[in-house]
């Protein structure tokens, strides 16, 4: 194969991607202007709907006004026809104005009638069945003694009773109706068709006069039953291939069939013949692309490469100094016999270029071993940055499921503390009960011991709810130094003697946004840790600093201002293993029975409730700093109310004697809770659902006070709440919850005061009183209360 005929080929493959990609356009333009065609025909279909529309509002409107004449609701024969008469003379569009009584008897008319009954014409039926001033449609008609064509509008009318006393109708002329929609200036080759709801053609152009009257029903079934407008391909009732847009009956106008077509083949003409065009453009194109390939690699090809193998043949009968007869250097075949000519005066110099060849190789051999050993540096140096990128890796891996694992845990422990609040309310509620109804002092030294042990159950809970992060705080704009120097005294004594004990506090310290009873206890904690961590005795030192955002001693996770507290001490240090489970609960270093493990997990969650963080940097026999950051208070933050204090361990009751209903759905719960509240003077009653409680409020309406438990299983006491406030917006509620993470805000729509399990008898009283007596609850007015559930 020449090298012309390979030029032909390759043109042939860069010309056929655009010759598909015409053929595509003009394909793809085709289908567009074809449906184009198809939605202008279906709108103008929906024109001759408006069209059709308007002449049946015009005869509703007529109708309407026939039926208010005095004539016609009194039957008044004579009045009514001559009435009658001179309104049809206005209206040529109809052939027939009439009245029928509700036998369907003509009992007047604009023109004398044949038959003077209509009680079988549907329009009729349909008029008298119809309610209200709904137009009704006939079928088509043609009266069999003039043969004029027709289609009934009929509209009841009511008598001066307002019972039904016939049916006015007018019958609009078929023939002026084909006169009318030919004014619309309809071209050969489009067509209008208009059928009854049977199927009945009522008007149809071109050639009414063939059509109308006939049946298209069984042809059309489909469509016409149909309830979305469309389109269709199909030939005519006439026979002719058209594009029909149309309109079923149960859609506006109402009561017609509607169809506007256009003759296909004039419809796609100029389609045709851009599609023509478009195949004709890309022919010749074709065709002009290979003559120029043709011609072009004749002159720009093959004469030059023929003067390229007459040189090479003197080369071969070896005449050395023939050369490439250049015309066009600039060209790649040019360049080639320039290549050429150039190849005999590098003969020449071969050997020079051979010795220099040969020295340059020397040289690369001198410089190898250097560049050897410079790139095997550059790719130690990238092993190492690589190592130490998988170490980073490699640790903040371990940093996430370190924490995916401690919020694992603290979920677990939520919950465990949600249940054990249950059962310390029970069991210290009923020994409260116990304790008032014995007198035997031995007894009393066992219930007091038993009550003892449910109090230090309910402050592991509160250990357990500060790891989990449940809590209850109370944020409040804090002066940490202030803070600190209040417990410097408690601190020390906690140490001992064997421990010095310094703090150093920044002056100008920012105030922080905390509990400031919590950051006593998380400092009085790590300060008991360390303590423990220096058996032989050392220093422990507490700091305070502002530490501005950006700070590098700030955690990466932080953003903002934050205030510093860190306890250091010179103790035994931990290990890498150890301060990866540190701050999980019920982790311990300590012997048995030494410590409970939930130390560092409380501060742990303390800290992040208040939206800080904690961190440990500690060496094995260089001491541990433990270091809190709490968030910078803002500047016009104020100290939010202390929580009112609670009654004392002997509170009585002020109103013995109110009518309570007690609701929860733990019995153990409920009993203790019933008969506490009797031994103090109540009338109880007891429910063990909401739904009891709400049939028991509507039923007795002398219960003073609603107590409920908030997690039951069909209905939860705040949605109890909000019912009964419903029943009885002036009722006392008081909701008890084991639940550390429902937040009074979201419950002030019910109106309910709250009571967090465990809970002592006192409370419970104390609480009932300030109900019952109007005053906001104890544990619901605290307005800084946070819960966060992470």
């Amino acid at each position: 194969m020449n090298l012309t005929t390979r030029l032909l080929l390759l043109v042939l493959i860069a010309v056929l991607p655009a010759i598909g990609i015409q053929a595509y356009n003009e394909y793809d333009l085709r289908k567009s202007r074809e449906d184009d065609i198809r939605q202008r025909v279906v709108q103008i279909t929906k024109q001759f709907g408006e069209e059709m529309g308007e002449l049946r509002e015009g005869a509703r409107q007529l109708l309407l006004a026939l039926g208010e004449l005095p004539a016609v609701k009194s039957h008044d024969e004579v009045a009514c026809a001559s009435l009658l008469a001179t309104l049809k003379r206005q209206y040529a569009s109809y052939n027939l104005l009439a009245a029928a009584d509700s036998e369907g008897q003509i009992f007047c008319s604009s023109a004398p009638v044949h038959d003077r009954s209509v009680a079988e014409q549907p329009f009729f039926r349909r008029s008298i069945a119809q309610a209200g001033d709904r137009l009704t449609v006939g079928n088509y008609w043609a009266d069999p003694q003039t043969g004029q064509k027709a289609i009934h509008f009929g509209l009841r009318f009511l008598d001066e009773e307002g019972k039904v006393a016939g049916v006015v109708f007018v019958a609009l002329d078929l023939e002026w109706l084909s006169e009318h929609l030919k004014e619309r200036g309809l071209t050969p080759t489009q067509s209008i068709l208009i059928a009854d709801r049977e199927g009945n053609i009522i008007a149809r152009l071109p050639h009414p006069e063939q059509l109308v009257g006939k049946n298209m029903r069984k042809s059309h079934e489909e469509i016409m039953d149909g309830d979305k407008t469309g389109w269709e391909e199909a030939a005519g009732v006439d026979g002719q291939a058209r594009i029909f847009g149309y309109v079923p009956a149960q859609l506006p106008p109402y009561d017609f069939f509607l169809s506007a077509g256009q003759s296909k083949a004039e419809a796609f003409a100029p389609i045709d013949n851009a599609t023509r065009r478009g195949v004709a453009l890309i022919v010749f194109g074709f065709l002009l692309a290979t003559f120029a390939a043709a011609y072009g690699g004749r002159i720009f090809i093959r004469r030059p490469i023929d003067r390229l193998l007459e040189a090479t043949g003197h080369w071969r009968t070896g005449n050395y100094h023939a050369r490439v007869d250049v015309r066009d250097a600039g060209s790649e075949i040019g360049r080639l016999g320039l290549a050429f000519n150039d190849m005999a005066d590098a003969l020449a110099a071969r050997d020079r270029a051979q010795k220099q060849a040969e020295e340059q190789l020397r040289t690369l051999n001198a410089t190898l071993e250097e560049r050897v050993e410079r790139r095997t540096q550059e790719l130690g140096d990238a092993n190492q940055l690589l190592k130490q990128e998988i170490k980073e890796r490699e640790r903040a891996q371990a940093a996430l499921l370190q924490a995916q694992k401690i919020e694992a845990i603290g979920q677990l422990t939520s919950g465990i503390a949600h249940d054990f609040n249950n059962l310390l309310t029970a069991v210290l509620g009923n020994l409260a009960v116990a304790r008032r109804r014995v007198s035997d002092e031995r007894v009393l030294k066992l219930i007091d011991a038993a009550t003892r042990a449910g109090k230090r159950g309910a402050k592991l809970v509160g250990e357990l709810l500060a790891f989990s992060r449940r809590q209850n705080l109370v944020l409040q704009r804090v002066e940490i130094n202030e803070l600190l120097v209040g417990t410097e005294e408690l601190i020390e004594r906690s140490l001992g003697s064997m421990v010095r004990f310094d703090k150093v506090l920044q002056p100008g310290l920012w105030p922080a946004t905390a509990d400031p009873g919590q950051i006593e206890l998380a400092v009085l904690n790590l300060s008991i840790n360390a303590r423990d961590a220096m058996p032989e005795g050392g220093d422990l030192t507490i700091t305070t600093a502002n530490i501005p955002a950006g700070d590098r001693r700030l955690p990466a996770d932080l953003e903002g201002d934050f205030v510093m507290v860190a306890v250091s001490d010179t103790g035994t240090g931990m290990t890498e293993e150890v301060r990866a489970k540190v701050f999980e609960p019920f982790f311990t270093t300590k012997a048995v029975g030494k410590g409970s493990g939930l130390g560092l997990s409380m501060v742990y969650g303390m800290v992040t409730q208040c939206h800080g963080a904690v961190r440990i940097d500690s060496c094995v026999g260089h001491g541990t700093t433990i270091s809190m950051f709490f968030p910078r208070a803002k500047a016009d933050g104020a100290a939010l109310p202390d929580a009112p204090a609670l009654a004392g361990s002997e509170a009585e009751a002020q109103h013995t004697g109110a009518k309570l209903l007690v609701v929860d759905d733990d019995p153990e719960v409920r009993l203790f809770a019933v008969d506490a509240l009797r031994d103090h003077g109540f009338m109880v009653r007891e429910a063990p659902d909401a739904p009891a409680a709400l049939a028991m409020i509507e039923r007795e309406d002398d219960i003073e006070m609603l107590i409920t438990d908030y997690a039951m299983p069909t209905m939860t006491g705040a949605e109890l709440a909000r019912r009964a406030k419903q029943q009885r917006p002036d009722l006392p509620i008081l909701l008890i919850t084991g639940f550390a993470n429902v937040v009074p805000g979201a419950l002030a729509a019910s109106g309910a005061r709250i009571l967090r399990k465990p809970f002592e008898l006192p409370e419970l009283i104390q609480s009932i009183d300030q109900g019952l007596s109007g005053i906001a609850g104890a544990m619901s007015s605290v307005p800084a209360e946070v819960t966060v559930t992470l």
